[in-house]
């Protein structure tokens, strides 16, 4: 028998268990940080973007189920309550809801009387027609910003 590789075996086991004794130690790595909260205007752009995407599916009622309630919260910036409005006036004209499209076209010029339809939304048969009747009737009446709302 070799007396080299007697020696040589406990001091390469004892060497093995040295190392496995060290990483059984080793601390736990910090878990990864958090993502910084959404703040509530994140919170609404993306509630506000879902009911966009339902209207783009043409899923009119579901569009129109999350951005109603959306639009009588206070925290509303302008620009997230014109969008509401002008959302809730394209799926209520999409399902032929005249009055209640005209209704929010109105809700959207009182809040911003400067809102106009985009070159691409300008033209469409239903909801162009209730937007100018809209946009008259508003022209028509003193500005008013409805309370709640922030710039």
């Amino acid at each position: 028998m070799n007396h080299t590789a007697l020696f040589s075996r406990p001091a390469v086991l004892l060497g093995f268990l040295a190392l496995l004794s060290a990483c059984a130690t080793a601390p736990d790595s910090p878990p990864p940080p958090s993502p910084p909260p959404m703040s509530v205007a994140q919170s609404l752009d993306l509630e506000i973007d879902l009911g966009a995407s339902y209207f783009e599916q043409h899923e009119f009622e579901s569009a129109i189920g999350v951005l109603v309630p959306l639009s009588a919260r206070l925290e509303n910036s302008l620009t997230q309550q014109v969008r509401i409005h002008k959302l809730l006036a394209f799926s209520y004209c999409a399902m032929q809801r005249r009055d209640l499209c005209r209704q929010q076209f109105d809700a959207a010029l009182l809040a911003d009387p400067t809102f106009q339809l985009t070159q691409a939304e300008r033209g469409h048969p239903i909801w162009d027609p209730e937007f100018q009747k809209a946009r008259k009737a508003a022209e028509r009446k003193p500005a008013v910003r409805p309370r709640g709302t922030t710039q």
